[in-house]
């Protein structure tokens, strides 16, 4: 994520914070000092196909932000099935090729989910 994605990213969830909903496209273009809406399209694009927002774009103010599950939660869980796998008499992964199995696998998984969200906004 580049830094001024995270900015409009940031925007994004101040503004449903204090409002209940929302900003509309003109009020992200005005708070970044964007003179362009497809510009605010193009960045919204970008954090929907990378999993960070969900957008109805044949609506007004449906920005959704996807919660990130809690990583101490994932490492729990993580770290329960190694020991059950090791417990079997298994070989396990270092830590370091574990974690870069799952950072791999966890974009691969974003990668098929935003290629699948296009798919279906064109078939809609």
């Amino acid at each position: 994520m580049t830094p001024r994605q995270a900015e409009v990213l940031e925007f994004i969830r101040i503004y449903q914070d204090e409002h209940g909903y929302s900003p509309a496209y003109t009020e992200i273009m005005a708070a970044m000092g964007w003179k362009s809406k497809s510009r605010v399209h193009a960045v919204l694009t970008a954090l929907s196909d990378m999993g960070a927002i969900r957008v109805h774009f044949a609506r007004a103010r449906s920005v959704e932000i996807i919660p990130k599950p809690h990583e101490g939660n994932m490492q729990a869980q993580v770290l329960g099935a190694i020991k059950a796998f090791q417990g079997a008499g298994h070989m396990v992964p270092s830590a370091a090729e574990l974690a870069v199995y799952l950072e791999t696998s966890a974009k691969i998984v974003a990668g098929v989910l935003a290629a699948q969200r296009r798919r279906a906004g064109r078939a809609a």
